[in-house]
C-alpha cells in the first residue's frame, strides 16, 4: 500500500531499505548467515548514518565503509526462500514444514453436519472439543477430524 505512494522527503530511501528487509524476513532469509550480514549492513545506512552531517560520527562507527557487495545482494536474491506458503495460505518453514511463529489466523472447523465454528486462537478450540493444545496442533498439521456429538469436525488454520 505504501509503496504507492510518492514520498517528498529524503526518507523514502529508507523506506525503501525498510521494504526491501521486511521482503527478506517474510520470506525467511534473515534466518541465514548471508541474509543477517546483508540486512546489517543495510541498517548501518539507514536513517541518520544515511543523513546525517555529522562527518565524525560516520568516521569513527565505520559507517563510511558500510558498502554493501552487489555479490551478497544477489546471494541473498538468489537463495531460495526459506518461509513457503502452505495450502491455507500460512507461512511454513521450507525444510522443517513447521509454522512460522507469530502469524496472526483463526481455525476454522467444518462439521460433516454442515456447521461451521470458528475460534481464535488453538487454545479455545482445544477447550471446546475436550483436548489439549498440543493434540489439537497435531491434528492440524496431519490434517486429522476431530469428532464431537456424532459429527466429524475438519480443521484448518486460516490466514488473516
Amino acid at each position: 500500500m505504501l509503496s504507492n505512494l510518492n514520498f517528498v522527503t529524503k526518507k523514502y530511501k529508507d523506506f525503501l531499505d525498510w521494504g526491501f528487509i521486511a521482503y527478506l524476513i517474510y520470506n525467511g532469509k534473515h534466518t541465514t548467515e548471508a541474509g543477517r550480514e546483508l540486512i546489517i549492513k543495510i541498517s548501518k545506512g539507514m536513517n541518520n548514518y544515511r543523513l546525517s552531517t555529522f562527518k565524525d560520527l560516520k568516521n569513527k562507527m565505520g559507517f563510511r565503509s558500510a558498502k554493501i557487495p552487489q555479490s551478497l545482494i544477489y546471494e541473498v536474491l538468489n537463495m531460495e526462500n526459506i518461509y513457503i506458503k502452505d495450502q491455507d495460505g500460512l507461512r511454513i518453514n521450507a525444510s522443517t514444514l513447521s509454522l512460522v511463529k507469530s502469524q496472526l489466523f483463526y481455525i476454522l472447523a467444518e462439521g460433516s453436519n454442515g456447521k461451521k465454528l470458528i475460534f481464535k486462537d488453538s487454545k479455545t478450540c482445544a477447550e471446546y472439543f475436550g483436548i489439549t493444545s498440543q493434540a489439537l496442533n497435531i491434528r492440524l498439521a496431519k490434517k486429522l477430524l476431530l469428532v464431537s456429538n456424532n459429527v466429524k469436525f475438519k480443521l484448518s488454520r486460516k490466514s488473516l
